[in-house]
């Protein structure tokens, strides 16, 4: 690590959920968001893999999307934070990474995590209770790939020809110890923009784990990590809670059914 100032990268996550059923629509205003932020400077966007639908939609395919997204935008990077590892095929995983990747001029951002849907891995047929151990054998086959070494059979490299992604692995942890173990395989972190399941404020419960991982952090190039929050633009907290109110407590209400956090007012 160098003394130099760490750059700040401003960027967005989108859900890409909307209000309704209108799926298309919804597609269509998260491409947009893409386009909008392109042109204003943002740095980066990221979208989150979701194969069982959320209130007013969900990602299954980001990649797809991203590809899209990449056709209609010029300089903003593109990333997943993150896509589900252990319900992927990570040899086509890479494919399609290096394809979006050679598509957009070098501006993807690869985001891995486990996800935490029992039944998303029942519909995919794998072990929720390997979840973590999946996650770290899939990462490893990704990033083979993506460092254009030889994967499933020997012989075989895929295509196209990737670029470096020395420094665009990412992977999203709850923990300590889960950030220690990104730092030890080179990853950037990735913290969520809450941390469910604790009665601490979420900066207070996350700086640990950002302080486990730089410790641990023993790679020649800078580590980078990626904070996720909420944030709504508006003239005052009055004009905030009347445009999006309703729309915090119902996902409030639908998170506390899934026990992100106990029910009750």
């Amino acid at each position: 690590m160098t003394s130099e100032r760490p750059r700040f990268r401003l960027g967005f996550l989108t859900h890409v959920q909307g209000r309704d059923d209108d799926i298309a629509r919804t597609y269509r205003n998260a491409q947009e968001l893409f386009v909008v932020a392109d042109e204003l400077g943002f740095d980066v966007g990221w979208v989150a893999q979701h194969h069982v639908p959320l209130g007013g939609g969900g990602l299954s395919s980001p990649w797809t999307f991203l590809a899209h997204a990449a056709a209609r935008t010029t300089r903003i990077r593109l990333g997943t934070a993150i896509t589900v590892l252990p319900l992927e095929d990570p040899v086509r995983l890479a494919e399609d990474i290096a394809t979006v990747d050679t598509l957009s001029g070098g501006r993807v951002e690869f985001g891995a995590g486990s996800g935490s849907s029992e039944l998303e891995y029942a519909a995919f047929g794998k072990d929720v209770a390997r979840k973590r151990e999946l996650t770290s054998e899939n990462l490893d086959i990704v990033r083979q790939a993506l460092d254009r070494r030889e994967v499933g059979t020997p012989g075989f490299r895929i295509q196209p020809r990737p670029g470096d992604f020395n420094d665009r692995v990412w992977q999203g942890v709850f923990s300590a110890h889960g950030a220690e173990h990104a730092a030890r395989s080179g990853s950037n972190l990735l913290l969520n923009r809450a941390a469910y399941g604790f009665d601490a404020p979420t900066d207070v419960v996350q700086r640990p784990w950002a302080d486990a991982y730089l410790a641990a952090w023993d790679r020649p190039h800078r580590p980078r990590i990626g904070l996720s929050r909420f944030v709504f633009p508006a003239k005052d907290r009055r004009t905030a809670l009347a445009a999006i109110g309703d729309d915090v407590h119902r996902a409030a209400l639908r998170m506390a059914e899934h026990g992100a956090f106990p029910k009750g007012p």
